[in-house]
């Protein structure tokens, strides 16, 4: 057997058979990143805009972060949490519709632990929404195209979608709490 080689039943793989196959990716290319990020500012999270393939930018996603913490005492906050992913998703929807250069098809993700949540503690929250460009020819060709493009409208989702953790009867903090 050869180092760097794994053998499974009817399977040999070895990684250096994936660059020969793949002259495009070399492992030189793939050292370097092809995603890119901007800082979104003036946001009530810690927001960043930015390109899975900075060469040809046709998947675009959004990320955020930030501290909650409830303002009730509950045994379980499931259902809010619940409530919260499908309001992220909806928002989300709502936004790539009026957007003639986005695809109406998306991918939210929201991340927030439904067993350390308790009132008084802060708990870090992390979501994600993946939009794609139209027709696989990008309109916007880099990202501060990109930015421009939507910053507007993103900055609304973000600001509905803090009202509507608030709603929800949770509390927003950018930084943790000491």
């Amino acid at each position: 057997m050869v180092k760097g080689e794994l053998r499974l039943p009817f399977l040999v793989f070895s990684p250096f058979d994936f660059f020969k196959e793949n002259p495009i990716l070399t492992k030189k290319t793939m050292e370097k990143r092809l995603n890119i990020e901007r800082v979104i500012e003036n946001t009530p999270f810690k927001a960043k805009i930015g390109a899975v393939n900075r060469i040809n930018p046709v998947s675009v996603y959004i990320t955020g972060k930030a501290y909650i913490s409830p303002l009730d005492d509950k045994e379980n906050y499931a259902e809010e949490i619940s409530l919260l992913e499908s309001d992220l998703r909806r928002i989300s929807r709502r936004y790539t519709t009026s957007q003639s250069f986005l695809n109406n098809e998306l991918i939210s993700n929201l991340e927030l632990p439904k067993n350390s949540l308790k009132r008084g503690k802060n708990t870090f929250m992390f979501f994600q929404i993946f939009f794609s460009q139209k027709f696989g020819n990008p309109v916007c060709k880099n990202i501060d195209e990109i930015k421009e493009k939507m910053l507007p409208g993103i900055k609304d989702v973000l600001e509905e979608f803090k009202s509507k953790i608030e709603e929800r009867g949770f509390t927003i903090y950018e930084k943790r709490r000491s």
